[in-house]
């Protein structure tokens, strides 16, 4: 025969746990705050490394022209700069803050 108070210390646990496992997944069902937006650089093969908050986006184009991997920052505003590192067949940004 079972003890009253381990019965309830047993319950007291099972709640806990329901109680646990609800939360989590109720929290791995909220929708990602995230928008997306397509954008095209000149027919150019992108690659996209990195994303800051301000909407700014980071990576590296391919051109047919050497050096023919060139970093780029596209702004918010979809102003577009390209860099090439001196002395380098490739550039790449991978993050920005």
């Amino acid at each position: 025969m079972s003890h009253p108070k381990s019965r309830r210390v047993n319950r007291i646990g099972l709640l806990i746990f329901l109680v646990a496992a609800i939360a989590v997944s109720l929290r791995a069902q909220t929708q990602a705050p995230c928008t997306f937006k397509i954008f095209q650089l000149n027919d150019l093969q992108t690659a996209v490394f990195g994303v800051n908050h301000y909407a700014s986006v980071v990576g590296e184009a391919d051109f047919a022209a050497t050096p023919s991997e060139k970093g780029f920052v596209r702004y918010s505003g979809g102003g577009v700069r390209y860099y090439s590192a001196p002395n380098s067949a490739t550039t790449r940004f991978t993050g920005l803050e």
